[in-house]
């Protein structure tokens, strides 16, 4: 098998649970590109309120994302890394 691109390496890593339980927003996929800052996605009650917002602590790539809409506190969410 060849290899098109070098190998990259994550050092770094930020793993993201839930704080809350409710339903899951996402507004990111796995291998996109993710700036300091920027806004990763939420946790909703099933009102619609926004129970939690969870924002990425530095620039990176999306590792791991649930697909799933229905969330318990704790269980994870979201992994990205640099």
């Amino acid at each position: 098998m060849k290899r098109t691109a070098p190998i990259k390496y994550i050092t770094k890593g930020e793993y993201l649970d839930a704080d809350a339980s409710g339903r899951w927003y996402a507004f990111v996929e796995r291998e996109d590109r993710v700036h300091d800052g920027q806004k990763l996605g939420e946790i909703r009650d099933l009102f619609g309120n926004v129970l939690h917002e969870y924002y990425a602590k530095y620039d990176g790539v999306v590792l791991m994302v649930l697909a799933t809409l229905a969330i318990k506190k704790g269980n994870p969410l979201l992994a990205y890394g640099c």
